[in-house]
């Protein structure tokens, strides 16, 4: 959650060849109990755990995130949609997210998600695509167990229209993941791109 307030955990019954779509899962969290603070606005990472299953192909999992457009006359919402990433797929040392744009048509974000129970830091390097070379001073972060952090726009400051970026572990054992959206600059809609190791 930002500034990671409010924790918790609940149970969710599906009968076997079922599937249950939850409209506001942070509303449904509240209700169950979870402290998740209700402002300012919250967001973070979202853990699920399956239970009584033969194997992980069997389940699935996925989260749209939206926002209302602020055009209430025309309505509707903008958002993306991200897959649960299974645990043998995040990254333990480094990894790459690559295809992140800049320009008049769409905008990148970049964001971690911390997925142990220890804290870890990460460090984030831009590279140019045509050179491989770095664009701007590494970023830092040091994400708490479960903690999600984004770099809104961040390749703005790297003078680059188009980059990849390179996530490494330098403290900590927790394992993590990295992945960008590429926003569309005018419905805002976002592709989800996961990391690579």
């Amino acid at each position: 959650l930002f500034g990671g307030h409010g924790s918790g955990e609940t149970e969710l019954v599906l009968p076997a060849g079922s599937q249950r779509v939850l409209a506001d899962v942070v509303s449904f969290l509240r209700d169950a109990g979870v402290g998740i603070p209700s402002a300012p606005p919250q967001g973070g990472a979202l853990f699920v755990s399956f239970e009584g299953v033969p194997t992980d192909s069997d389940v699935y999992a996925g989260v749209r995130t939206s926002t209302r457009n602020p055009d209430a006359e025309q309505g509707g919402t903008f958002g993306v949609f991200s897959p649960a990433v299974p645990p043998a797929a995040l990254a333990t040392s480094s990894a790459r997210v690559v295809g992140l744009r800049q320009d008049a048509s769409v905008r990148s974000n970049l964001a971690v998600v911390n997925a142990g129970e220890s804290p870890v830091t990460l460090s984030v390097s831009l590279r140019s695509p045509r050179d491989g070379s770095q664009l701007i001073e590494p970023l830092e972060r040091t994400l708490a167990p479960g903690e999600w952090y984004q770099w809104s726009g961040i390749l703005a400051a790297g003078g680059e229209p188009e980059a990849w970026a390179i996530v490494t572990r330098v403290s900590g054992d927790a394992p993590w993941l990295a992945y960008g959206v590429l926003n569309d600059a005018r419905t805002s809609d976002g592709t989800y791109v996961v990391h690579s190791r």
